[in-house]
């Protein structure tokens, strides 16, 4: 019996893979008792493919595991579980599963850090929810045109045409060495080896939610963001 609920829908919003590129069987075998029953499904169906000409893509967990592991070398994330990458934006932005946890934190190059969410799965998890909040994870927010996000990616795909296979759009020069997130500073480049190259370059902060809205609006700001969110 599947266990995916909404993949009809995924297709219906996000379409049919740019660039298709079918999971090898042996690799979703060997991740598969590991994971949700879901994931399997997705990659069985979808693969690890780019979509909306790399606005996103499926990935697949073993080609990132050493990018995953040298981005939470030495922080408390290391030793909290064993996580999974299962999809990336253009930009770099890594989302994970976690095998106790389930979505716990996200590798985001252009903020420098990991950002972690407001609360993680495990509760859901253990109360029997994790196939459900594991199908959440392929989904990303739309494309909006004008949000900044929507800009950038407008602009590189212009410039620099679409993405393929476990290819993003990187600052050149990084931001840790002085890089400025200008969409003429963005270059395609290779995501793994890219952001292993990026691991190497900072300290990799692990960054609250306090601390982005702080990032963002100011410590005054903190609570009436929490009570926005709560109501």
């Amino acid at each position: 019996m599947s266990t995916a609920r909404d993949m009809d829908y995924f297709v219906e919003t996000y379409g049919q893979p740019t660039v298709h590129v079918s999971a090898p069987s042996a690799v979703i075998d060997r991740l598969a008792p590991h994971l949700p029953k879901v994931m399997p499904e997705y990659w069985h169906q979808l693969g690890f493919s780019v979509f909306q000409k790399g606005f996103f893509q499926i990935v697949n967990p073993e080609t990132y595991a050493s990018v995953v592991a040298a981005w939470i070398k030495d922080t408390d994330l290391e030793a909290l579980d064993r996580f999974h990458a299962v999809t990336m934006t253009a930009f770099g932005e890594v989302h994970l599963w976690g095998e106790k946890v389930g979505r716990h934190f996200t590798i985001t190059p252009l903020q420098d850090g990991m950002i972690l969410n407001r609360s993680n799965n495990e509760t859901d998890i253990a109360t029997g929810k994790g196939e459900v909040m594991a199908e959440g994870t392929f989904f990303r927010t739309p494309l909006k045109p004008d949000s900044f996000a929507g800009k950038l990616f407008a602009s590189a795909l212009a410039r620099l045409g679409p993405l393929g296979l476990d290819q993003m759009y990187g600052l050149v020069p990084a931001i840790p060495i002085g890089g400025q997130i200008d969409a003429d500073n963005l270059q395609i480049v290779s995501a793994p080896e890219h952001l292993m190259m990026l691991a190497g370059l900072s300290e990799r902060p692990v960054i609250g939610f306090d601390d982005l809205v702080t990032r963002a609006y100011g410590k005054a700001a903190v609570e009436t963001v929490k009570k926005a969110l709560d109501d």
